[in-house]
This record gives structure tokens, sequence and C-alpha cells, in this order.
């Protein structure tokens, strides 16, 4: 789909859309059950955008492209740009909630950020002691998880901006993901033990057998009782809640003629029964369960 490799890749919660930043080409919005390219979309009326990150809404309404900070809101169904808008700094991860109206950004000037997609500007912010590498959202839109290379993973009150848990590692945070029911999260260092929490009592739960691995995607499934991960060594894995244990693994092949064998995997997610993996050399894989 990005046969010269992507920036970022995002994939709707169903498997039915996959968004991709390609190197070369700007973004593009896939129907992945038809393996249509729908739309493409930059920034700039002919020019192409370097699209570094990108998202799409739990609802699939909507899908966000960033270009360091200019940022633009798209309706997957017209595929027409909702808003245009600039972050306080650069991004370096986003979430965009449902019905397109906040975005939640994870910035390099330490902080993260709230911001009304609609009327523009920060809503509440949220300080760490170094660049924010990942954020999560609930889906109600109450609860917040944030990743940083301070080595700490924190959980936000949205309502109040109030800090509710603090959890040290070793290690640069990187990836933090929030179950959508709000009682889970997962928080990943790297080369590290992946962490499951109780978002509720703040206590760890779980340890995932991760060490020596840089995770670079995850997802809760099958209603947070099952969460899938992938690597920057292609492997994909899929593991129990309640025991920690893993349930199956699959391995992504090297594909086409550069065969990057550096290539990780930027998203996962449900299609039906199996799961959808994109991984950075542009491609999309089916895992069959």
């Amino acid at each position: 789909m990005a046969l010269q490799g992507s920036y970022d890749t995002s994939i709707s919660t169903d498997g039915s859309y996959l968004l991709i930043a390609s190197i070369f080409h700007g973004a593009s919005l896939w129907d992945t059950r038809q393996y249509a390219r729908l739309y493409n979309w930059n920034h700039k009326q002919g020019n192409f955008t370097e699209v570094l990150t990108t998202a799409i809404s739990p609802d699939q309404q909507f899908a966000l492209t960033i270009e360091e900070r200019d940022m633009v809101i798209w309706s997957t169904k017209s595929g027409k740009a909702q808003g245009y808008w600039s972050a306080p700094d650069d991004v370096l991860d986003a979430e965009i909630t449902n019905g397109g109206k906040f975005v939640f950004l994870g910035m390099a000037n330490f902080r993260a950020s709230l911001f009304d997609a609609v009327h523009g500007g920060t809503i509440r912010e949220f300080r760490h002691d170094g660049p924010i590498m990942s954020v999560s959202l609930s889906a109600d839109g109450l609860t917040a998880l944030t990743g940083s290379e301070d080595h700490t993973a924190r959980v936000w009150d949205i309502s109040t901006g109030q800090q509710r848990a603090l959890w040290p590692h070793d290690n640069t945070v990187r990836l933090v993901k929030l179950a959508p029911s709000g009682e889970f999260a997962f928080t990943a260092s790297n080369r590290e033990k992946a962490n499951l929490w109780d978002v509720h009592t703040g206590k760890l739960i779980q340890q995932l057998s991760t060490s020596n691995q840089t995770l670079n995607a995850a997802r809760f499934v099958s209603e947070d009782k099952e969460i899938i991960t992938g690597n920057n060594n292609r492997l994909v894995q899929l593991w129990d809640i309640k025991s920690g244990k893993q349930i199956k693994s699959w391995k992504l092949p090297q594909t086409g003629k550069k065969q990057y064998s550096s290539s990780f995997i930027y998203d996962l997610a449900p299609a039906g029964e199996n799961f959808l993996a994109a991984s950075s050399d542009g491609y999309l894989f089916l895992l069959l369960r």
C-alpha cells in the first residue's frame, strides 16, 4: 500500500479503514475490505505532505494527519478536511476522539495536550519531565494515559486534570494503551517486560514476557480479555490478560523488492476473528487466528 515505506499507519477499530502516511506521497485512506484507496490527503494542494503521525477516531468517522505541528482532521465518509490547526509543539503521538471533537497530543515539550478540534486551543495540559512518546484515551474520554522519556507512565483524570497514578520504569516508556473500558492499562519501555495495570487501584496485575524487545504497537481486543502486541522485529503476539500468558504469535515475512529487515509493526486491529498488522515497509498483513 506504500511500496517505499511509511512514516506511520493507523487501523480503525474494526479493521475496515487503514490510514497510511507514505514516505513520498502524503497520506491515504484505504478500505481494507475492498482493498481500495478511498482518498489521498495532503495539507497543501499540489504538494506532498510529510505526514508523521496519524490516527482514526474510535467511531471511524474522522481521521487525523499531523506534519510536526500542523494538524488536519478529515471526514472518512466525504474525504473532506474538517479543520486545520497548529499544535503547541512538535507532536510525537496523537489520538482523536469520537465525533472528531478533541485531539490528545503527546509532544516534545514535555507536555500532553487535550486540544479542542472544533474551536481550537488547549483545554487541558498534562506535564512530564521529558518528551511524551505515547498517549492513549479511554473510550469515554474521561481517562488519559501518557508515557515519556522521563521513564514514567502516568494516568490522568481528564475532567479535573489531576494525576491519578504514576508508574516508574527503568527506561523510556515508548508505548502506552488504555483498554476501551478504562479498566486496564498497558505500558512498555525499551527492552523490558511489558506491564498490565489495574487503572482503578493503580496496581500491577501482569508482566508480559517481552524482555529484549522494543514494542511499537498494542491493542486491547476480545472485550478487554486479550491484548495483541507488535515489536520492532516483526513479531506479533496475542496475550491473555488474566494469566499473562501468550496465546499465539506470528512472525511477519519480509516483503517486497527491498526486503526491509529493520521494518516494524505500526498498528494492529481485529478483523472478525482474525487480526490485521500494518508494518513500516508499507504492507498490511492478515493474521489468521
